[in-house]
């Protein structure tokens, strides 16, 4: 992505809680469960946004700007156990990408479900023998529903990236 400018790596299986102080950044982690706030950047923000989440529990803030973009990757690939992320704030244009879920995976979506104060929309992808996937999209600023799905507010889609060969799961709000 052309305008990312700062990065964070740290690929571990430690728990991490990430900050960023500025916008347009790069935060990749590792198996942990991992916190990352992209929320200091207040209404006015801006930028690009890029956060690839391992396993584990994951729990992002985007910022609330309506001109800052923000992207999640959750890669569940070589996940042990069951994952369960957390987007809060998730808004026009933002997008998460759910690697290692193929078409074959039942997806269950529930209203209302998530973390006491950050309950939303959740995704319960399950595909048998492997652990779920789980994803909330956060109420609060902008919330979601069920009946996004159908109104043309979210997009959902399957892919299979050519450079890997893996399957994907692509979520975006559209609407």
């Amino acid at each position: 992505m052309a305008n990312l400018q700062n990065q964070f790596l740290a690929i571990t299986t430690d728990s991490l809680s990430i900050t960023a102080t500025k916008p347009n950044n790069f935060i990749h982690t590792g198996a942990g469960n991992d916190a990352v706030d992209l929320s200091l950047f207040g209404p006015s923000g801006g930028g690009t946004n890029v956060v690839d989440c391992g396993g584990g529990s994951n729990f992002v803030i985007a910022s609330i700007s309506p001109i800052t973009i923000g992207t999640v990757f959750i890669d569940i690939r070589a996940a042990a156990a069951d994952t369960w992320t957390t987007v809060a704030n998730f808004h026009k244009g933002d997008a998460v990408t759910i690697y290692g879920v193929t078409p074959a995976a039942a997806l269950d979506w529930q209203d209302g479900q998530g973390a006491a104060g950050f309950a939303g929309l959740t995704l319960h992808a399950i595909a048998p023998g492997k652990p779920v996937a789980s994803l909330t999209l956060a109420s609060g600023y902008f919330e979601h529903a069920k009946a996004d799905l159908g109104n043309g507010r979210l997009a959902v889609s399957f892919g299979d990236d050519p450079a890997s060969g893996s399957s994907y799961l692509h979520i975006q709000q559209i609407g």
